[in-house]
């Protein structure tokens, strides 16, 4: 039990990094500090295919109509990831997966500490 304890734990801590990455991705776009964009289809191969996820840094003294800027960041495949767990037929078996990740940890109890003497 105390070794699928770890895997749990392990599983949620990586989930809470992809998060909070995502948090810091989003609060950048809402800022206008980057714009994010997912690639709809294969038309810019080789540079990018479909399901990229491209960042674009925001230029500093560039008008709206120069809105297209230099791609700072390609992330192959999570645009078709992210775009997929917001539909309900993903994050509903994703969220239930999550919440029986923190049922394990929270039921199976940490081992204890050897006891000592005084």
């Amino acid at each position: 039990m105390y070794g699928l304890r770890r895997i749990a734990i392990l599983l949620l801590a990586c989930l809470g990094l992809l998060a909070a990455g995502g948090g810091l991705l989003w609060l950048a776009t809402a800022t206008g500090l980057a714009k994010t964009e997912i690639v709809a289809s294969s038309e810019m191969a080789p540079g990018y295919e479909a399901g990229d996820l491209l960042v674009t840094a925001a230029q500093p003294g560039a008008d709206a109509a120069d809105e297209a800027g230099q791609v700072t960041l390609r992330l192959p495949v999570v645009g078709g990831i992210v775009s997929a767990i917001g539909e309900p037929r993903f994050a509903i078996p994703t969220a239930a997966g999550v919440l029986l990740l923190a049922a394990v940890v929270m039921i199976s109890a940490a081992p204890a500490a050897p006891a000592r003497r005084a």
